[in-house]
């Protein structure tokens, strides 16, 4: 009932009379470095992130963000899906660049090649912040993100640099 109740009121923001000034998709793009800091620091993959972003605009100052996305790392195979929750919060303006603040959590799936075909599949509970630098073009998006492996796999960290763009 809960995740009807949620699309109904998701339908019905999206199909308002308004809901182009509050409801707006994006494509993101970029590059996240993946570091295992459980005991010796290690290197895990260089992933290129993919995501369609659903903005829901509060007010002038706060937006809540779903992002559904896709990763991939050529190095070593690894592949996965994302899911975030973010909160985007303006700081400041300068000139015509906003600067936003955006913690968020998430979940990312990562499915590791196996030696016999196949892949093992894991599921990567995860937080992290970010500051959006916003133009009239897009925005520019570094940010870090911490995760831990529930299966023992370990906690990793990722700074990620990212580009959105509205349509």
């Amino acid at each position: 009932m809960r995740r009807f109740s949620l699309s109904l009121a998701l339908t019905l923001l999206c199909s308002s009379a308004h809901a182009g000034d509050r409801v707006k998709p994006a494509l993101t793009v970029g590059l996240a470095e993946v570091v295992g800091v459980s005991g010796t620091p290690a290197h895990l993959g260089l992933y290129v992130a993919n995501s369609l972003d659903i903005s829901f605009v509060i007010d002038d100052k706060w937006t809540l963000i779903t992002s559904s996305g896709f990763e991939f790392a050529p190095e070593n195979g690894h592949w996965g899906l994302t899911q975030f929750f973010i909160v985007d919060r303006l700081i400041t303006e300068i000139g015509s660049v906003a600067v936003t603040l955006e913690p968020q959590v998430g979940l990312i799936h990562d499915a590791a090649p196996l030696a016999s075909g196949g892949f093992a599949h894991s599921i990567f509970p995860s937080a992290g912040i970010g500051v959006a630098f916003v133009t009239k073009r897009g925005a520019w998006i570094p940010q870090l993100i911490g995760s831990i492996g529930t299966q023992g796999e370990g906690v990793s960290i990722a700074p990620t640099l990212l580009y959105s763009v509205g349509f």
